[in-house]
Order: C-alpha cells, then structure tokens, then sequence
C-alpha cells in the first residue's frame, strides 16, 4: 500500500498539447552520520568520510514544478535512476 497522496487535477499549461518535462540528477552532501552514510555511501579522504546520496528530479517546465524526486545511493549511475519508489 503506498502512503503517497494523489493531487487533485488542475490546469496546467502545455506545449502543443503535451507536457513538457526534464530529468536532471545531482551528487549532494546529505547529514553525515554513520546511519546515512551506510545508507546512502560516502567519499573518503585521508582523513574522514563524508555522507552523499544521488538525487534526481523530474520538472515540468511549463508550469514550473517539480513532478516527483528521488534520493538513491551515491554511486548509482544517473541515468540507471528511476522516479518510481523502490
């Protein structure tokens, strides 16, 4: 059972009848904490670690939001990324 909310329709803008989104991912430092470091990975250097996760996000660009976003652990490979839940 998802614990996700549905959203009621509105009117949204489009570009010739259809919407207009984008995908785009990043690399972000999350809290570093051994809890979310072995969640999510980490880099290391000479002398710490430091907590990253990937994220990603899907954006309608007409009407200026975003769809849904993801976090997944660092080392997966953008475009392996999926906007589903796991």
């Amino acid at each position: 059972m998802s614990n996700r909310k549905r959203v009621p329709s509105f009117p949204y803008n489009t570009s010739q009848g259809y919407r207009l989104l984008s995908i785009d991912g990043t690399i972000l430092e999350i809290s570093n904490t051994e809890n979310l470091r072995n969640e999510f990975g980490y880099i290391e250097n000479q002398s710490m670690k430091v907590a990253r996760a990937r994220a990603a996000g899907l954006y309608d660009v007409e009407n200026d939001m975003i769809i849904t976003a993801v976090l997944r652990i660092a080392i997966t490979i953008e475009c392996n990324l999926t906007l589903l839940p796991q």
